[in-house]
């Protein structure tokens, strides 16, 4: 039986559609000037308010979508923006 040192163990799944990801990156995050984009705590409050709207405009009006951590919203939007991988 293998394990990995320092692995997480494994959370629920959660999933945000890519259009959604691509939409608020547009609106919160790849259009901050570029000086911002070097200030990790800038980049952390417009995560934060991209996380609210994904929440209030898209959750509640969809069935299909549901709410996730500040966490694992971050997860996906570090993977889909390239500047921030």
């Amino acid at each position: 039986m293998s394990s990995s040192v320092g692995t997480p163990p494994p959370t629920s799944f959660h999933s945000i559609p890519l259009t959604i990801l691509d939409d608020l990156a547009s609106r919160f995050i790849i259009n901050i000037p570029e000086e911002e984009r070097r200030d990790i705590i800038r980049i952390m409050f417009q995560m934060e308010l991209a996380k609210w709207f994904y929440d209030d405009e898209y959750v509640n009006s969809s069935a299909e979508l549901t709410s996730c951590s500040m966490r694992d919203f971050c997860e996906h939007m570090f993977r889909r923006i390239p500047f921030l991988k």
